[in-house]
This record gives C-alpha cells, structure tokens and sequence, in this order.
C-alpha cells in the first residue's frame, strides 16, 4: 500500500468498521426500523426477517470495512468494495421518495439529514447512550452514521 492511501483507508475503514459492529449487537427495534427502511427501496428484501437483515448488513459492512483497513488488499479491490458499498447507500437514497423533493434529486428536509449523515438520533442532538465517568456526553452531530443505520423511528420530522 503506498503510504499516501494510509490516511483515508484508515479513516473510511475504521468508520465503516466501526458502523458494522454498532449494528452487531441491534435490538428489535433497530432491526426493524433498518429493515423497513431498505424494504421501501428493495421490495425484494421484505421476506427477510429483520433480526436476520440486520445482522447480514452489520457483516456487510464489518466485512467492507475490514478489506479497505487491510494493508495487503490491493487499492483496486478495497476501491471496488467501497464503490459496491455506497452505490447501494446511493441507490436507497434514489428509490426512497421521502428523501428527496419531488421530481428532482436535490434532497427534501428529510433527505438533508440523511445526506449530511446526522441519521441516528443519538448523534442529532441529547445525550449519547455512552458515559463518560458518570456524565452523559453530548454529540454535536460532528461524527456522521452511515445512511445504512436510519431506522424510520429516528428520521427527522419534516
């Protein structure tokens, strides 16, 4: 790997990385609310039960994330990951009306929030579900989600 790529595959990796194995652990609830959210733009994944998308999504991005951090994987390939990874975050954005205004691509107020990344709740705005000794940190909306964890319950009124 040559050391110009090292800054942005690490970065883009370990947030991806780190996106896949946040969606590990996921409740009903998120399941759910991720599973309806890409059923509305893939009508063929509405006969997957949500536990089992969301644990398959979370491998998917667990497994992107991996081969872009991977020094030994060619730039051509983690490039091709990465390419296969947003086209299909790009085409959920396209298939899902309610994100954009209609007749046009340019986002609706609901599709701002998902295209500058301010997805989950926690990183909107309120305390975060972390501690920090014994104080509730608050995220300013600065660290991004992947359009991957909107859940419908946490879309932002319009």
């Amino acid at each position: 790997m040559q050391l110009r790529r090292v800054p942005t595959r690490l970065v883009t990796g370990a947030y991806i990385l780190h996106a896949g194995i946040g969606k590990w652990g996921g409740g009903p609830e998120q399941a759910a609310g991720i599973h309806a959210m890409a059923s509305g733009a893939f009508p063929m994944l509405k006969s997957i039960d949500p536990p089992k998308f969301l644990h398959a999504l979370s491998a998917a991005e667990i497994a992107t994330g991996l081969v872009i951090l991977t020094p030994f994987v060619p730039a051509c390939l983690a490039g091709a990951t990465l390419t296969g990874f947003s086209g299909g975050l790009m085409a959920m954005y396209l298939r899902t009306p309610s994100l954009r205004n209609a007749g046009s691509i340019w986002p609706s107020p609901q599709g701002i929030s998902v295209s500058k990344g301010h997805l989950d709740a926690r990183h909107r705005a309120g305390p975060s579900h972390r501690r920090d000794r014994g104080k509730a940190q608050v995220n300013s909306g600065r660290m991004p989600v992947l359009m991957s964890s909107l859940s419908c319950r946490e879309r932002v009124p319009s």
